[in-house]
Formats: C-alpha cells, structure tokens, sequence
C-alpha cells in the first residue's frame, strides 16, 4: 500500500541578501545535492526529459532540464549504513527550481524550492521602515510504501530542513565575502588614483606650473 507524506519548509533570506541572488544560487542544482547530508558524492548524467514529459509535477521540457546520480548513504541503525545510487532530475522555474529523487524500494521524493515574501511576518506598525522580506519556501512530497514511510518521513524532513538553512548560510556568507571584496577593489582603486593625482601634482610643479582644479 503507497502512502504519500507532505512537508513545508521555509529559511528566512536575510535582509542584506538580495532574493536573486539566493535564486541564482539553488538554480545551479548542485548546492542541493552538496548539502544533503546523506548524499557522499554525485555525477551529471544525460538529461532525463522523458522522465519531464510524464510527470505532471514538472512544466514542458526545456533546457534548464539536468540531471544526476546521486550516491546516497543510509544510516539503518548504529554503526550499520548503506549505499545506493539513484537518480535526481531538476528544472528551474521562474521563482526557483523543481526536482524529482527515484530511490530504491518505490521511494520518490518530490521537490519544489521557491523564492518568495515571508508568508509569516508581522504585520509592522505605521510608523516601522517598510522593508519587504523574503525567504527561501520548499514543498516536499515523499510517496513511499505504508512500511517504509515513517522512517523515510522522517530522514527526508531532517535533511531538507537541513539543505535549506545551510544553502542560505553559504549564499549569505559567500555574499558578505564578495561585498568586502568589491569594497576592497574599490578602496585600492580610489588609493591608486589618488596616488596618481599626487605624482602628476608633483611633476607639474616641478616645471612651475599648478594643476587647477575646478
């Protein structure tokens, strides 16, 4: 007997990160797979459109269609783990990206991440600074057999709550890198340029001459 487990996962962006910058990043696909925490390796495979066309939870084939073999460990009990290979399809969308896992045993995990507004803010008071939050939004469908689904239920909440939040950390560190880098660039070209200002300053009035500045 199939059952079918559905879960909703949502990591608050935080302000300082642009939204877009949070949806080019998970529409790369891999950062999903490097993050899961039961995933030891993966490898691009040929796109599966085949699989797109007949699975209505996907849009119309098209070229954002990629796909993986994902080498997945299992931990059965302490000490006791296995490993199974089996293949993951994504697609992007306008607010993000979809993907269906095919696991052994009938198990199919389906996945829709989106970037969105915060559906659970507060209302802010007339006179707050009205700044639109955002956050990354995630729909999780298991189908499984009856026997199974608890067990698999429950290590495929645990390890999306944990894809989300450390996909937001890392775009939100990589971001904050980037930002001291720009500025870093930039502090060195004002300095550059201020050196040269001072040399051509230098040179001019060597000669007798001043630099007017208007």
């Amino acid at each position: 007997m199939r059952s079918k487990h559905q879960a909703f996962i949502s990591v608050p962006i935080p302000s300082r990160v642009p939204p877009e910058v949070v949806l080019a990043h998970i529409q790369k696909y891999t950062p999903m797979l490097e993050h899961n925490s039961v995933v030891i390796s993966f490898s691009e495979t040929t796109p599966n459109v085949a699989l797109v066309l007949s699975d209505p939870f996907f849009g119309a084939p098209n070229s954002s269609v990629r796909s993986f073999e994902s080498t997945e460990r299992l931990t059965l009990a302490p000490g006791l783990t296995r490993d199974r290979k089996w293949p993951v399809t994504f697609q992007k969308t306008p607010n993000g990206i979809r993907s269906r896992a095919d696991a052994r045993a009938g198990v199919i995990v389906r996945t829709e991440w989106l970037i969105r507004p915060r559906q659970d803010v507060s209302t802010p008071s007339s006179t707050a600074t009205l700044t639109e939050e955002w956050e990354l939004y995630e729909e999780l469908i298991v189908e499984a057999s009856a026997l199974l689904m608890p067990f698999v239920s429950r290590t495929a909440d645990d390890v999306h709550r944990t894809i989300n939040q450390k996909v937001i950390d890392e775009v939100a560190r990589n971001y904050l890198f980037n930002a001291l880098a720009a500025i870093s660039r930039l502090n060195e070209a004002i300095n550059k340029y201020g050196e040269h200002i001072a040399k051509a300053h230098e040179e001019e009035s060597t000669k007798g001459w001043s630099i007017k500045y208007r």
